[in-house]
């Protein structure tokens, strides 16, 4: 998508071959226009965000999966499980704070216990609410 794009243009910009990278998804001509938009450098999975296996493929293959795919609560849950299963980091950059505390809930002891990290918020759709944490952060800093 839209976000996906622009994240993998500043990953080609920033590092281009000297990082081993992939974009995934699940429309593998998509994948192709943007592999070739992006000089060939990134590797293709393909995946559908309800194909539990192909997802848990794709977290064996990876050290870190870095996904821009929302709404989470539609295509994130299975790649979160599977990400926690297999021992891979995980960052998104959803606001649905409903959702987060529901992987938090079903996954963060997994997680744990496969050494997974699994970050969410990491993105615009946080900002406004990480300032806000931070300016009144800041004001109680004041007052104390």
């Amino acid at each position: 998508g839209f976000t996906g794009k622009i994240a993998c243009a500043y990953i080609h910009k920033q590092y281009g071959s000297t990082i081993k990278w992939a974009i995934a998804g699940r429309s593998k001509a998509k994948l192709d226009d943007l592999s070739t938009e992006l000089d060939g450098i990134p590797g293709i999975l393909i995946a559908d965000g309800n194909d539990e296996r192909a997802l848990s493929e794709i977290a064996i293959k990876s050290d870190v999966v870095a996904t821009c795919a929302g709404p989470f609560s539609r295509y994130g849950s299975n790649l979160v499980k599977c990400c926690a299963e297999q021992g891979t980091h995980y960052c998104d950059i959803t606001g649905e704070s409903d959702w987060v505390r529901e992987m938090i809930v079903k996954y963060d002891d997994l997680a744990r216990s496969t050494g997974s990290r699994i970050v969410h918020m990491c993105g615009h759709d946080s900002v406004p609410w990480d300032l806000s944490s931070m300016m009144l952060a800041k004001k109680l800093k004041e007052k104390n």
